[in-house]
């Protein structure tokens, strides 16, 4: 896939994991149309992409919510999918799908994030750059707060349900709207599924843990993935720093124990 490599939003790696959650998804419930409609939905979507605009790709109104910009891009991304090639037949046809399923994807990333859906807003006509009514002062951290709190909501759901990526994405924009110890500390959690991830994870924790000093769940779950990471030294310091607050904590003697082998 390499039609919107060159869009600073939409780079080769972020594509590619939304591709494989993608195709995850699709194991667990494939798509249900038989190839000649699949088909035939495909071909009117390129017919008609190049004049489609984030919401109508989506097929979504311009007060969308969050919760339905995730379930309409779930289902255009999986109805176009380039895994779908061998099955309908479109050997060296690949590339239709693959632009189908950037554009999709570029459309939820700029849509799920506020102040990339109003800049698109006002990039596509349906907001005039110094018009309308723009949250300011306590109005604005108002509305960021409750936009925090919903994307937690909705990240702790897909995150329950190993859906550990789009989880990510929501927390990103509550983390960066209110500085809370549960959102760092989900935050982590899901990004400590991934192994490249495992020091983005304990910065998050140690944020976490900077917020709420009594968060002893992050403070071992910190310990712990200094460990897997082979950090010994550091992960014995928040072993110990867990023991301090909480003495004869199990888990912290097992892994100091486990340190010691």
């Amino acid at each position: 896939m390499s039609h919107l490599r060159g869009d600073a939003l939409l780079n080769s790696e972020l594509l590619r994991q939304f591709a494989e959650r993608i195709v995850a998804s699709l194991k667990s419930s494939p798509v249900e149309l038989e190839p000649e409609e699949h088909r035939k939905q495909l071909a009117d979507l390129l017919a008609r992409v190049g004049g489609l605009n984030h919401y109508e790709l989506l097929g979504l109104g311009e007060s969308a919510t969050d919760e339905q910009i995730f379930d309409a891009y779930m289902s255009l991304a999986r109805l176009v999918h380039p895994s779908h090639v061998p099955r309908l037949s479109l050997e060296g046809l690949a590339a239709g799908p693959e632009l189908l399923f950037e554009r999709a994807t570029l459309a939820y990333l700029t849509l799920s994030d506020e102040d990339r859906r109003r800049a698109y807003n006002i990039q596509i006509g349906l907001a005039a750059p110094n018009s309308g009514p723009v949250p300011v002062g306590e109005e604005r951290l108002a509305e960021q707060r409750e936009i925090a709190e919903r994307n937690y909501r909705m990240a702790k759901e897909l995150a329950d349900e190993g859906e550990y990526f789009y989880a990510i994405e929501l927390l990103y924009t509550a983390c960066r709207y209110v500085r809370k110890a549960e959102y760092h500390a989900l935050l982590a959690r899901c990004q400590g599924e991934n192994p490249q991830w495992v020091r983005k994870a304990i910065q998050n924790y140690s944020r976490a843990i900077e917020l709420d000093p009594s968060d002893d769940d992050s403070r071992l779950a910190v310990a712990e993935l200094y460990e897997r990471d082979g950090n010994v030294p550091m992960a014995r310091r928040e072993y110990l720093a867990l023991l301090e607050r909480v003495p004869g904590h199990p888990d912290a003697l097992d892994g100091l124990q486990r340190l010691k082998r």
